[in-house]
């Protein structure tokens, strides 16, 4: 008895039985390429990312990815639903969700509606929609972000009725909003919820009114899916703890299972591989496939395997011809579906996201690719492929009638495939600087070498120190050693992306070259093959990671340009400073546990009688031991600034950075401007006026250090950020409240590099938001210090410029000098 997943408008309204059973047929049979095709909604018609259009590729052509029209368009993840001559996705404005119609094959804007306000982004991810609409004859169904879910006039966008997950359903808000794509069967259309009510909701199309509720489940990512045996229909709910089998006509739970997964099964998306088996992704290392035998309606459920060949992706997975695609980790990967092995991965054509077109792979990269290959077990064998957006795009390819349509965070396309002219191949544009480099010349050297390892070995020997510093801008990074595939991440790259090393043929040695600033110091590491990560055998100076963030844990190796230079605060031996440090604890009520300070008093502290300013510096035990803080300011006291308190506010034991983000921040600034300030104050000799004050904070506390100071300008008015981290709408906040500087004054120092977290991928760059947070500070009439420095994000690189800040905030007095 085949089990295979079904188009969702195999039984639409309005049609007889016998039209209903031709449509069947006609959609079960192979579509020969001309005929119509729509993908009305998320993972197509068939709801498994696959369409049977054959023809639409024929062996022994060449073919090319022409555009045939492109629009911008606002930020979002919605997929792009094609049905009835309509194509329609999500987008957001920055401000609201809408829903968006085009003409399907002119590209022409036909509507648009506004569903809700944006539900904003957080730990990178962009703000914006992430549903899918569904879009049938007569209306469009999509869900907002923040919940709210509405029908939408076909033919003008007018809306037909609406109801909200949250408000009326008691569905629970995902962090990242809500994100459950609807599905049409029927006369109902399908979503799922995932409250103490129900797992699924199913409406009557026409009238909104509430058909069937069941279930009990969370749901976090996940849509609903057909299945289909001998004539009958099984509605599948993917939840956080279970699969729900479940009648679709009348919303009877026939079955459920559970299936093991961990807190990373929210963005499971199943794939049908056979005739009776599902390939579930359960957790972020981990996957599964279990058989249903017997009837569809009352299976027996059994696990076949569990494998780790696809890991550490949002991706969906594909079936074809029993093989598996799908990514692991950045690595396309083609899976033995009988084994759960991997039989190929491939870093080409880039991570992405996967669908299924007259048995080819169409990926859309995330960087903004769209390639279409052979789905073999041979290995990865590219058709055709083109850079199609500049911005990120983390939506998969959807296909309609012989048509690609596709988006970026900025953009929608709709792409055609067609015959390459017979023309020469256009010329690739080229680095003149980094092909005529020595470096570029050796390696074409050992290319030609008939004796390729002696050469490689003097090589080697002839470059002592690695990386390889090509004048004041080029640096190159080698490795030698056993490995099908090589990558740099780091500082270097940004986060989030390894950058393929190219190798050298024949042999063992792979390399990769970059400008960089001649006054850049940066990190990086290798990745080999794709999942060890490893230093740079060759190059001793090494660097603890400064946060988990998105794959920067362990250590990097490190280098610096020729212009680059330590400062003098870290490296000058001031002897013996007669400054001292006492640790303190005090209980905070608004914390509820008792927290640990260590206050810095400079020289002369105990013998004079005067007040001192105070700084309090946020992640007080890193700021001392990486940011070599006591140090710096045995160094700089009484040469360069004036005598200063320092508190060093230490993080709350096993908190990580977690009471610095989100709505814990609150209680933590709270904890220091309400109580350990006067704590301190009770306890030392210390300045009382807010001019006095300065709150430092780095990384994850310099967006902190900057709340705390503008919620509290009457406590601190100074502030130091380096680096901030503006990860989620808790840190941007920061930019809807800001005063202005004479309503209310503030000395500001903020610095960033260059270098500093980014993610290529998902299109954030702190880099940029701290240049945005400058432009707005000076629009409010302040004048900030500091700058962007070509650097990473790291302790190394924030306490070679501690002296900037306080120089900036305690100058010299003569009365202070030494």
């Amino acid at each position: 008895m085949p089990l295979r997943m079904i188009p969702s408008l195999l039984d639409l309204p309005r049609v007889s039985l016998a039209i209903a059973v031709a449509l069947n047929c006609f959609i079960g049979a192979a579509h020969a390429f001309g005929q119509s095709t729509d993908w009305p909604g998320w993972r197509g018609r068939s709801t498994s990312s696959t369409t049977e259009a054959t023809g639409w590729i024929a062996s022994g052509v060449d073919y090319q990815l022409r555009v045939a029209w492109r629009r911008p368009l606002g930020i979002g993840y919605s997929s792009v639903s094609i049905a009835g001559g309509l194509a329609v996705t999500m987008f957001s404005d920055d401000v609201d969700d809408w829903v968006v119609a085009f003409d399907a094959r002119a590209g022409d804007e036909l509507w648009r509606y506004r569903v809700s306000p944006t539900h904003p982004g957080r730990d990178g991810s962009a703000s914006g929609p992430l549903s899918t609409p569904y879009v049938t004859d007569e209306a469009v169904y999509a869900l907002g972000s923040s919940g709210r879910f509405v029908a939408l006039a076909t033919d003008e966008g007018g809306e037909l009725w609406s109801s909200h997950l949250a408000e009326d359903h008691g569905g629970r808000r995902p962090d990242y909003g809500f994100t459950t794509s609807p599905l049409a069967y029927g006369d109902v259309v399908v979503v799922q919820v995932g409250s103490d009510r129900a797992a699924a909701v199913a409406f009557d199309r026409r009238s909104g009114e509430i058909v069937w509720r069941t279930g009990r489940d969370r749901i976090d990512y996940q849509s609903p899916f057909l299945l289909s045996q001998d004539g009958q229909a099984l509605l599948v709910a993917v939840g956080r703890e279970q699969l729900h089998g479940i009648d679709p006509a009348t919303g009877s739970t026939l079955w459920r299972y559970e299936h093991g997964g961990d807190d990373n099964v929210w963005y499971m998306s199943p794939a049908v591989v056979g005739d009776d088996r599902l390939f579930l992704p359960i957790k972020w290392d981990e996957s599964a496939l279990i058989q249903l035998r017997g009837s569809l309606r009352s299976p027996t459920i059994k696990p076949l395997w569990t494998r780790d060949a696809t890991r550490g992706t949002y991706s969906v997975p594909v079936h074809v011809d029993g093989y598996l695609y799908e990514y692991n980790r950045q690595f396309l990967t083609c899976v033995d579906a009988a084994t759960g092995r991997a039989v190929w991965k491939s870093r080409q054509p880039g991570d992405g996201f996967v669908s299924v077109v007259d048995a080819h792979l169409v990926i859309g990269t995330k960087v903004g690719g769209l390639h279409i290959a052979k789905a073999n077990a041979e290995g990865y064998e590219e058709v055709v492929g083109r850079p199609l957006f500049a911005a990120p795009s983390w939506s998969p390819p959807s296909f309609a009638n012989g048509l690609l349509y596709c988006r970026s965070f900025s953009e929608i396309a709709c792409v055609e495939l067609v015959r390459a002219p017979q023309t020469d191949s256009p010329e690739v544009a080229r680095d003149d600087t980094m092909v005529s480099s020595a470096f570029a010349q050796s390696i074409a050297s050992l290319d030609r070498a008939a004796d390729k390892e002696p050469a490689i070995a003097e090589f080697i020997r002839a470059h002592p120190r690695f990386p390889i510093v090509e004048g004041d801008d080029i640096a190159h990074f080698v490795y030698y050693g056993e490995a099908n595939d090589v990558a740099i991440v780091g500082g270097l790259i940004g986060d989030d992306y390894a950058a393929p090393m190219t190798r050298v043929r024949g042999t063992r040695l792979f390399h990769y070259s970059s400008h960089v600033e001649a006054d850049a110091r940066l990190s990086y590491r290798f990745v080999i093959n794709g999942d060890k990560t490893l230093l740079d055998p060759r190059n001793p100076r090494t660097v603890p990671a400064t946060t988990n963030l998105h794959g920067r844990d362990g250590e990097f190796s490190w280098f610096s340009m020729p212009a680059w230079q330590e400062a003098k605060h870290l490296t000058t031996d001031s002897g013996p400073s007669g400054s001292r440090l006492e640790r303190r604890k005090f209980k905070s009520r608004v914390l509820g546990k008792a927290r640990t300070v260590d206050v810095y008093l400079p020289p002369g502290y105990d013998t004079a009688e005067t007040s001192y300013p105070v700084a309090y510096v946020h992640q007080g035990g890193l700021a001392q031991t990486r940011g070599m803080y006591r140090q710096t300011l045995d160094a700089l006291v009484g040469r360069r600034i004036s005598p200063v308190i320092a508190v060093f506010v230490h993080r709350a034991p096993d908190s990580g950075d977690s009471e610095y983000r989100h709505d814990a921040r609150q209680s933590y600034t709270r904890m220091v401007a309400e109580q350990l300030v006067p704590f301190i104050d009770r306890r030392y000799r210390t300045q009382t006026s807010a001019s006095a004050r300065a709150s430092i904070g780095m990384g994850v506390t310099g967006s902190l250090s900057l709340h705390l100071a503008f919620r509290y300008p009457d406590v601190f008015g100074k502030v130091a950020s380096q680096s901030p981290l503006f990860l989620s709408i808790h840190e941007k906040e920061l930019w809807s409240i800001l005063p202005n500087a004479e309503s209310v004054p503030m000395q500001i120092y903020l610095d960033w590099g260059k270098y500093g977290a980014r993610s290529p991928l998902e299109g954030w760059d702190m880099a940029v938001e701290s240049r945005k947070l400058r432009t707005l500070l000076e629009g409010r009439g302040y004048a900030p210090t500091g700058g962007e420095a070509h650097e990473a994000f790291s302790w190394e690189s924030w306490r070679n410029r501690t002296d900037r800040i306080f120089e900036a905030f305690f100058p010299l007095h003569d009365d202070a000098r030494q």
